[in-house]
């Protein structure tokens, strides 16, 4: 969750919260950390180590939420569910001390309620967004998982389910404000995964709430158009990855990565060497400033004439996947996808 290089003399605001590039190491309780719960600061336990990401928090490609929503706490599950392992050494960056174990148990150690979930279960657990002031109780907690079961699945058409989930209590209402996102828990095969989803039930919907999900099935798409802001990498290159590893899987991918300069470019030695070996892959730079001579790609922003060049048209077996700063999927990505006759209600997943 970090750049891997700052320029030189960097000028960066120090945060209200931490001690700033300290480089002994500090200890903290965890009392201490529960306060820092804001987009003023905002700090994150992993793995017994305290990081200080309110510097991070407009270069997510996650989001903002997506980190608010555990400052303060311990997620070390959480972070090892959803990042590659480059971003965990990036995280580096933003540490500023240690947990003061003494008397505190990790949230992630046995004690939570996710270890009593064996293998695919239907027992799933969310983390809410922020709370909301409802007539009947409410069933989110703020920065806390509610067990949630899988009561019913309704096929609505050949590829999208229905799924009802069962609040914990049949008097309560889910409690999320209109339009925001929940996070949709569950430990599969022994590993942690985790998918933001926007309820489509009522919000007066009482001892349950409803996800409409379009299934993507094995084979439905062939062609792969992936676009990357930044960070926003470490998903695309863990998809690249999975497909590569599978000498049967003929998906086609073609890749456009922006970032400000060549030298923020993350795991482009390894994105560079996978397109030698492999005709299916096909990577694009593009980057705000050239600082060398000889760029042989795109300078600038991702732009429509970027796209066509080198990504696919849309077509019924071509998915779109997008992962960066909500800016650019926002004003580039799905802008100039529609244009390309994509579907972006239906051919496009943002990570």
């Amino acid at each position: 969750m970090a750049k891997e290089r700052h320029p030189e003399n960097p000028t960066i605001k120090k945060s209200v919260s931490s001690p700033f590039m300290n480089t002994a190491s500090k200890t903290f309780s965890m009392s201490e950390v529960n306060k820092h719960n804001s987009a003023d600061s905002a700090w994150i336990v992993v793995h017994g180590n305290i990081y200080d990401c309110t510097r991070f928090l407009k270069d997510h490609p996650g989001g903002t939420d997506s980190i608010l929503i555990n400052a303060g706490t311990d997620c070390t599950e959480e972070f090892d569910a959803i990042h590659s392992d480059k971003a965990k050494k990036m995280l580096e960056d933003y540490r500023i001390g240690e947990l003061l174990t003494s008397g505190y148990i990790s949230d992630s150690a046995g004690s939570s309620p996710n270890t009593s979930v064996h293998g695919a279960s239907n027992m799933s657990f969310l983390a809410p967004i922020k709370e909301v002031a409802p007539t009947r109780p409410v069933a989110l907690v703020p920065r806390e998982k509610i067990p949630c079961k899988l009561v019913e699945k309704t096929s609505i058409s050949h590829d999208v389910r229905r799924f009802r989930f069962a609040l914990p209590s049949e008097d309560q209402v889910l409690g999320l404000p209109v339009g925001k996102h929940i996070f949709l828990c569950a430990t599969i095969d022994d590993k942690l995964c985790m998918r933001a989803y926007t309820p489509t039930s009522s919000i007066d919907e009482v001892g349950h709430f409803d996800l409409v999900v379009k299934i993507y099935f094995k084979g439905f798409a062939k062609k792969l158009a992936m676009l990357a802001g930044g960070t926003g990498i470490t998903p695309i290159y863990q998809v690249i990855q999975a497909i590569l590893k599978d000498p049967k899987d003929e998906t086609e991918m073609y890749v456009v990565c922006a970032n400000r300069t060549e030298d923020d470019i993350l795991l482009k030695e390894e994105l560079d060497d996978w397109a030698k070996k492999h005709d299916r892959l096909k990577v694009w730079y593009v980057v705000q400033e050239s600082i060398r001579k000889g760029w042989q790609y795109s300078t600038g922003f991702i732009t429509e004439s970027v796209m066509r060049d080198h990504i696919p048209e849309g077509s019924g077996d071509t998915l779109a996947l997008a992962c960066g700063p909500p800016p650019m999927i926002q004003f580039a990505v799905q802008p100039n996808l529609e244009k390309m006759k994509y579907d972006v209600k239906d051919s496009l997943l943002v990570f």
